[in-house]
């Protein structure tokens, strides 16, 4: 049975957006949901749901995010600058998830916009799944968003599946593709569904890993 696990940033005071989506998700069947307070408290949630069901087949993370960076109820959680040398943000916490997660697991940051690309700095998002890909190992996939992520992204579930190809970016396409706008994934999206309409699959540089 795979496992699932959503992590829900809580803060004080309350957060409406953060609220809104914990209500929606609150009466899932499929889902673990956990909130978490602050980054330092989250390798032993995710810990302690891995001793009671198994190792974690899909981790999501859903607090705020901006380009680059994601936070987890009071501090700031992962992030990355342009530079491909410097150290991640929150390495150390991604070394501690990896032996957690199942081989072939996913993590997927769901704060706003942290993989899209800004003028002023283009590859923050990017190097951010980068980093965390590489600390994770090579057969995990992780997955950073490119628009603004609210309550109508989930269902009660969680993180509605329907919309991964649209508002999410793998680390798997940030190696070998610049990552697009939501704008450009929409463009895409649309020109290959009128051109190939029979086809089940959208493009392979578009495709999730």
């Amino acid at each position: 049975m795979t496992v699932k696990l959503l992590v829900i940033g809580e803060r004080t005071p309350r957060d409406a957006i953060i609220e809104q989506v914990a209500r929606k998700v609150s009466g899932s069947t499929t889902t673990h949901i956990r909130r978490c307070r602050s980054p330092e408290l989250l390798v032993d949630i995710v810990r302690s749901v891995r001793h009671s069901h198994g190792p974690i087949d899909s981790l999501d993370l859903y607090d705020h995010g901006t380009r680059g960076a994601i936070v987890m109820g009071a501090a700031a959680l992962f992030g990355s600058d342009s530079d491909p040398t410097t150290p991640l943000t929150g390495a150390a916490i991604a070394a501690e998830l990896a032996p957690l997660l199942s081989e072939l697991a996913h993590l997927r940051l769901l704060g706003c916009d942290t993989a899209i690309l800004e003028f002023n700095d283009p590859e923050g998002g990017r190097m951010m799944l980068l980093k965390l890909a590489r600390l994770l190992g090579p057969r995990r996939s992780v997955f950073g968003t490119i628009v603004g992520i609210g309550a109508g992204c989930f269902d009660r579930d969680g993180f509605n599946d329907e919309r991964v190809v649209e508002l999410l970016c793998s680390a798997y396409t940030a190696i070998d593709f610049t990552l697009p706008t939501y704008n450009q994934r929409q463009l895409a999206l649309n020109d290959y569904w009128l051109a190939a309409p029979s086809h089940p699959q959208p493009p392979s540089s578009e495709r999730q890993a």
